[in-house]
């Protein structure tokens, strides 16, 4: 099947307070703002100058004849910021912290004074993104490593975000590697996780990889009010690695807990009502964690100081828990992560990135049903199914900053994975939709999904009379191919419903099949911020 769709979006119009930040790119941050006197008087021609563990070398801008100055694509970190004119003391502004996606307005004031005569402001920097509208909640590195939540996935910062709702939430580890579903104001699918500026969305919705949390620098969370660059009405997640810098770094990270460290849930009065139990538990134990293990390490540095850097990360995380419907063993779910990252700067305007990211899947007792879906309840290994699942995401970059006004950006890049399942047995398949028991073969299938992608974005700031002005125009190409192939003897090749152990419906399954579908997706935006005052735009 060959389908094509195109998607064009226009953005305008005039808010009060704040606007779109179009000029951010899509996977950095942005400084700006005005130069004035002890007056009040602007001040042209001061010379703008950042500095920071994050940037290779010091980036440059001239405030215009409106005093106004601005550096596009700031890699998100802490920097110290030095304005310097001639007759006026230099000013340090230190400890800013840029974030994934933020606007750092920095109105500043100079004193007249000699060179020597050097004045440092330590901290103060802006919480409130006044070039956005977006509903963004931002985790850096250290949060990120002291969430509450076991697991360190997804699914834990989701849960951490103010006005998104879950429906599971994960305690201690105990649902690592298993997806949850949520939404947001309402709006439920549509969602996009961007992985280094990459579409990772698995369908339309879900977030298709298992990553390691500890290998990135800066997770946005875009709950609402998207710029153009977000062309669906859901969830935006954009998560940046970790880079290598001018020293080198590394961490060593080790989870562990087991049964013996945990309390009870379930009391006397539940046990007295009934619970049905198996595989030798006591009721009190059926849905306990019987172990979570989660290392990691990463290091990172350079090859050429302010030139080449590199980078690179190692997860592995296993847990064995208990579940209500599986009562025959521990539940085991391992989840294994490669992550590594370059960067070189080509010249001193211009800079490449090439990221990849591989990770490994494996639950050797998937409990997806035919009919029953996720609510099967199953008293044979021989039922459930053998998954692995390989995910992988590769992403080539250039940068190039024009002057003080214009900025443009190109990724190119695929996401991916391979989904091979396995069954136990060649029994038929019976599911009853009455007591919900489930036995015979589980599935056979396997599935590789590829989506190569072209993303690019030009960013241009002029000045006129009338106010400031931020254009933006970028562009988004995908092609998507989903190959699946269904063995023969998936569910044994025939699938028996029953209600309370009576015949309702059989499915005979008309396997070997195979099946390649391709999709191309075309995207372009434009937009244009206008800030007619400080205070309108």
């Amino acid at each position: 099947m060959r389908q094509l769709v195109v998607t064009v979006f226009l953005v305008g119009g005039i808010t009060a307070g704040a606007a779109a930040a179009q000029t951010v790119s899509a996977t950095m941050g942005a400084i700006d703002g005005r130069v004035t006197d002890n007056t009040s008087a602007i001040l042209p021609g001061v010379t703008v100058t950042i500095s920071g563990p994050a940037l290779m070398g010091t980036r440059v801008a001239t405030t215009n004849d409106q005093g106004f100055y601005r550096l596009a694509a700031v890699p998100p970190g802490d920097y110290t910021v030095v304005f310097e004119l001639d007759g006026f003391a230099p000013l340090k502004r230190t400890e800013i912290r840029v974030n994934l996606g933020f606007t750092v307005t920095l109105n500043v004031q100079m004193a007249i004074g000699a060179v020597s005569e050097n004045i440092t402001v330590t901290g103060g920097s802006p919480v409130v993104d006044t070039a956005s509208t977006k509903i963004t909640t931002t985790f850096d590195a250290p949060t990120l490593a002291s969430l509450p939540s076991g697991s360190r996935d997804y699914w834990s910062v989701l849960s951490e975000t103010p006005a998104l709702k879950l429906t599971r939430i994960d305690v201690g580890g105990s649902s690592a590697g298993s997806q949850s579903n949520y939404y947001a104001y309402g709006t439920t699918g549509q969602n996009r996780p961007m992985i280094e500026g990459i579409n990772s969305t698995q369908g339309t919705e879900r977030f298709g990889n298992y990553v390691d949390m500890g290998s990135f620098d800066e997770i946005a969370v875009n709950a609402a009010a998207h710029t153009a660059e977000m062309a669906v009405p859901g969830v935006q997640m954009v998560f940046i690695s970790k880079s290598g810098g001018n020293a080198y770094h590394g961490s060593l990270t080790a989870h562990y807990e087991n049964e013996r460290w945990q309390s009870f849930n379930i009391d006397e009065s539940q046990i007295m009502r009934g619970i049905t139990v198996g595989g030798g538990l006591a009721p009190r134990d059926v849905n306990r964690l019987h172990k979570f293990r989660d290392t990691s390490a990463d290091i990172g540095g350079y090859v050429v100081k302010d030139r080449l850097w590199w980078y690179g990360a190692i997860r592995d995380l296993e847990t064995e828990a208990r579940v209500t419907n599986f009562q025959v063993k521990p539940f085991v779910t391992r989840l294994t992560s490669f992550t590594g990252k370059v960067t070189y700067t080509l010249t001193k305007n211009n800079k490449l990135i090439g990221y990849v990211g591989r990770n490994a899947k494996h639950q050797p007792n998937r409990l997806d049903a035919f009919a029953l879906g996720l609510t099967g309840i199953y008293s044979s290994e021989d039922a459930s199914f053998n998954q692995y699942l390989y995910p992988r995401l590769y992403k080539g970059e250039w940068d190039t900053v024009i002057g003080d006004s214009l900025f443009f950006e190109t990724r190119v890049g695929q996401y991916g994975f391979d989904w091979p399942d396995t069954n136990y047995t060649a029994a038929p398949r019976y599911e009853d939709l009455g007591n919900n028991l489930v036995s015979g073969a589980a599935r056979i299938r396997e599935l590789d999904i590829r989506r190569n992608q072209l993303l690019g974005s030009v960013s241009y700031f002029r000045h006129s009379p009338l106010g400031d002005h931020n254009f933006k125009i970028g562009w988004e190409i995908f092609r998507d191919t989903t190959v699946q192939g269904d063995p023969a003897g998936s569910y044994g090749d025939v699938v028996h419903i029953l209600r309370q152990d009576a015949p309702l419906e059989v499915y005979l399954l008309g396997n070997p099949t195979r099946s390649i579908n391709g999709l191309w997706t075309y995207g372009a935006y434009g937009s244009d911020t206008w800030r007619l005052t400080k205070r309108l735009s």
